[in-house]
């Protein structure tokens, strides 16, 4: 868990093998504000730090596979934006092709292509 002026604001689950570490990563409704990715680089940073983690593995139902409140806030972007990317070269592709897409002006990627997007997990390498 972990805390903001004693209060527990969320909760994140790891597992390591060989340096890469799965990440599940959780921050109250009541506590998702503007501060989110910066908390949670500093976790990453920590576990890099701390426990030597080399990369960092999201599962696939972290961005949306089978998991509709991950597609409805659009989490796979939330992770995009942090330098993750998909597993799947073909969804490489395919995520960059969107993210030109987003240089429109209110162009918002449709739910059916974040279930595409969600069908791999998503990397960090250090």
């Amino acid at each position: 868990m972990y805390f903001k002026n004693g209060v527990p604001i969320g909760y994140v689950e790891l597992l390591t093998r060989d340096g890469v570490m799965e990440v599940g990563f959780n921050l109250y409704y009541a506590f998702r504000e503007s501060e989110t990715a910066w908390l949670y680089a500093r976790l990453l940073k920590i576990f890099h730090e701390r426990l030597g983690a080399k990369s960092f593995w999201i599962d696939p139902y972290q961005i949306g596979h089978e998991n509709q409140e991950a597609i409805d806030s659009g989490a796979y972007w939330f992770y995009r934006k942090l330098g993750f990317e998909s597993v799947s070269p073909k969804l490489r592709k395919l995520s960059a092709s969107e993210e030109a897409k987003l240089a429109q002006p209110g162009y918002r990627t449709s739910p059916a292509t974040l279930r595409r997007l969600a069908e791999a997990g998503l990397l960090y390498r250090v």
